[in-house]
This record gives structure tokens, C-alpha cells and sequence, in this order.
């Protein structure tokens, strides 16, 4: 089950100069080295920042490199990625996030 967790590290190890993402609009891209190192960092500063299992981490953004580096975040730390749709207007958006992401227990 760990590799689940950690799909990213294991594929990085296996394959880390194939390229994993290719920016359709600029043309960069992006190895699974490269996108695990991200993901590294990004999970490195949550933790610090006190992110973790099961807290929820919400996204809203037009389509970025970010998406990636999130999802594979929340995957390493076991936090749930909530990837917000930029086109939903401010009530459902409030919605989403009232309801998913900034619950009380």
C-alpha cells in the first residue's frame, strides 16, 4: 500500500528522466524527478506549516502546474486535494468549500 502513498517516488526511482508532463500552451516539461522534487518541497513546507492526514488542501486556479504538484502533495502527506473549478461562481465556490474544506468535527 505504500507505493499508493508514494506512487510518485517509486516511479521517479524507476524512471526519473521520462518525461511525466508537457505544458500544452508554453511547451515545458517536466520529468518524474522533476515533479517528485516539487511535490517534495511542497509537502515539506505544509508539514511545517502544520498540514496533514486527512486535512483538506484547496486549489483554485486556471489550468497550472500547480494541479500536479498538489495532488501528489496531498498523496505523500495524506492530505485530501480539493482542486476548485476557476469557472463556478463566488456562491457555489462557497459552497465547496464551507461544506468540504473548512468543516468542524
Amino acid at each position: 500500500m505504500d507505493w499508493v502513498c508514494n506512487w510518485l517516488k517509486y516511479r521517479s526511482d524507476m524512471t526519473p528522466d521520462q518525461v511525466a508532463v508537457v505544458d500544452g500552451r508554453s511547451g515545458k516539461r517536466w520529468t518524474f524527478a522533476e515533479l517528485n522534487q516539487r511535490a517534495c518541497r511542497v509537502a515539506h513546507y505544509l508539514q511545517t506549516v502544520g498540514v496533514g492526514r486527512g486535512d483538506r488542501i484547496a486549489l483554485l486556479s486556471v489550468n497550472h502546474m500547480a494541479y500536479f504538484d498538489f495532488l501528489f502533495t496531498c498523496m505523500k502527506i495524506g492530505a485530501i486535494f480539493v482542486p476548485l473549478n476557476w469557472r463556478l461562481s463566488v456562491a457555489e465556490l462557497t459552497r465547496i468549500l464551507r461544506e468540504f474544506v473548512c468543516y468542524e468535527e
